[in-house]
């Protein structure tokens, strides 16, 4: 599914117009439609024992806003319009949607900084307030008589509808606005917005409804339109097969770089993921003392002990019969909990250097990079998967967090097609870019999984199905990025379905990994 920006959501609308010849009037009488349809979905029967209360501006939100009114009121129930612009200020589309209005007998009182104190006493006989004022055209904070209006909406009892996009909530932006409207229900056209799966304020938006209004299909089947959203299908059609003849060798052989002394929880986790999500076979290359702790967490792992200095973490004794070792493998999980000593850095760089395999870099792995993401460059033709989260991502870029959340969607994209690799970069929606320069948004996933070895199991996940992947010989961009997709919604199923049963306040990493069989349920229903 499309996530769209502004500036291509109205291309489309206009293309829809002069490529197809489909009138703008037509799109917006459509577009009032379908959110009297949406009103019918939510109140059944009793939507005509309800008092609705439409808020118009003057654009092609405050037009659509106007159709739902007439379409409304056709249907016998009772609707009031204001309007926060002047008549004279209503254009095309909107203006013959005004005077459609208005010939129908109806008013449209004019809301304005004098009147404002006597209308609002009033609106509490409504059950229904409907925000059609700004909608996709807002690119700055609600000022003025705009948020003395909203304000006052957000404090009554009644139901909240937003057209399109909640006032005051900015459609590109992912960035919690200073005040918007509080929608229950949002109702947006042809494609979902960025802010609709990106903007932090959710709770703002509601439910979302994505509502088609006759915009041809094939203009969203551009491939200039490099940002799509994981839905249940994508992610379903990319998880890894079980076949009737097979093997634990088709499932991938999977070795997992991982641990360190007083961080043998981290090697455990991600292995464990990878096991608990279908991989073959599973051993976790892990320093001297911590081996016993995985070997002891769970039989199915096997483990593979390393030299390590003298404060527990990996050294590089015995270096090229480990990497040679580990070449045997389909693919290199590499980074959780290794600590930061010297030799594991350049154990790190030469995996990185020297295994012509896919590899996950996570953790400890992308901060062996030490800020410089040309180490990641190499004359070996292989996948390269980064998952940092934000503060690890910010580092290895030389840029603060701050502005990395502002402008991520860019950066991820920008740094996966420059340095030809795949970048998952965890946060509030993860994101895949791929070096391409498409990006994928993920749904699934909640504040609870904002936990110690979180990320762990995300790279067991990846691992266990870039390894199946690898194994059975789909080795394409496209296929890494369909496996990449499988296993981070999956992460955030499993999740969701964890803080279901155990609270979010109360979940953990081990928690994820317990509800990956609840997530892969649910998923292949």
């Amino acid at each position: 599914m499309k996530l769209l920006s502004v500036a291509q959501i109205n291309q489309i609308d206009r293309l829809s117009s002069k490529q197809y010849g489909i009138p703008r009037l037509v799109l917006m009488e459509n577009a009032g439609f379908q959110l009297f349809r949406q009103l019918e979905k939510h109140f059944q029967q009793s939507l005509q024992k309800q008092r609705v209360v439409v808020f118009s501006g003057s654009g092609k939100n405050g037009g659509d806003g106007l159709v739902l009114a007439r379409m409304l009121d056709q249907n016998g129930i009772n609707t009031t319009v204001y309007l926060l612009e002047p008549k004279s200020k209503y254009k095309e589309e909107s203006l013959a949607n005004l005077k459609a209005w208005l010939k129908s007998g109806h008013k449209a009182k004019e809301i304005n900084d004098e009147n404002w104190s006597q209308i609002a006493p009033t609106l509490g006989i409504h059950t229904v307030v409907i925000d059609a004022l700004l909608g996709t055209g807002l690119s700055r904070p609600l000022t003025g008589l705009y948020a003395t209006v909203v304000e006052e909406l957000n404090r009554g009892n009644w139901f909240r509808m937003a057209v399109d996009i909640p006032s005051g909530m900015n459609a590109d932006s992912v960035e919690t606005p200073i005040l918007c409207f509080q929608a229950n229900l949002t109702v947006t056209f042809t494609a979902p917005k960025i802010a609709h799966f990106l903007n932090p304020s959710q709770e703002s938006l509601g439910i979302i409804r994505v509502a088609p209004i006759g915009c041809p299909l094939k203009l969203l089947d551009s491939k200039k339109l490099k940002l799509s959203v994981i839905t249940s299908t994508h992610a379903r059609k990319a998880l890894p097969p079980r076949l009737t003849d097979s093997h634990k060798g088709t499932y991938g052989k999977i070795a997992i770089v991982a641990g360190s002394r007083g961080k043998a929880g981290a090697a455990v986790l991600t292995s464990w993921a990878t096991l608990r999500t279908g991989a073959g076979l599973v051993t976790c290359f892990t320093s001297n003392s911590a081996e016993s702790v995985v070997a002891k967490s769970h039989p199915e792992i096997m483990t593979e002990a390393l030299s390590e200095t003298k404060k527990g973490a990996i050294s590089v004794k015995n270096l090229s019969s480990t990497l040679r070792r580990i070449s045997t493998f389909d693919t290199v999980g590499l980074g959780p909990g290794l600590g930061l000593a010297k030799e594991t850095i350049f154990f790190v760089n030469k995996i990185l250097s020297c295994v012509d395999l896919p590899i996950i870099l996570d953790a400890d792995g992308i901060n062996a990079l030490q800020g410089d993401p040309e180490k990641l460059q190499s004359n070996i033709k292989r996948p390269i998967i980064l998952t940092p989260h934000p503060k690890e991502f910010s580092r290895l870029l030389g840029v603060s967090v701050l502005e990395l959340r502002r402008n991520r969607l860019k950066i991820a994209a920008r740094f996966s097609k420059e340095h030809q690799l795949w970048l998952v970069l965890k946060d509030y929606r993860t994101l895949i870019a791929s070096p391409e320069g498409d990006t994928l948004v993920c749904p699934t996933g909640n504040a609870g999984m904002a936990t110690a070895g979180s990320g762990d199991v995300l790279t067991g996940i990846i691992s266990s199905f870039i390894g199946s992947y690898w194994a059975s010989g789909k080795r394409t961009n496209t296929d890494i990025t369909k496996g990449l997709a499988a296993a981070v919604y999956i992460h955030g199923l499993a999740g969701d379905a964890a803080s279901l049963s155990v609270s979010m306040n109360s979940l953990t990493a081990t928690s994820i990994i317990d509800f990956l069989e609840q997530g892969f349920s649910e998923l292949e229903k």
